[in-house]
């Protein structure tokens, strides 16, 4: 939640996708939560930016979160 406040799309997308050695791609899982998300893309270069904040952002909401604890 803290990250998701804090930095704007793009920023989020590069850090879940980097760049790395003059290539970025999709781990498997991103490639299931993109298919659950209905994007059916396999090159993160073509996302689209709505594509990639639907893909970054979790957009939980703070005041449904439940904390539980076992103590």
């Amino acid at each position: 939640m803290f990250h998701e406040a804090t930095q704007k799309d793009k920023a989020l997308y590069n850090r879940l996708v980097p760049v790395t050695k003059g290539r970025r791609e999709f781990a498997p899982s991103m490639l299931n939560r993109l298919q659950k998300l209905g994007i059916n893309k396999t090159d993160p270069n073509e996302l689209t930016e709505d594509e990639i904040h639907r893909f970054a952002r979790l957009d939980i909401d703070p005041e449904s979160i439940t904390w539980y604890s076992n103590s």
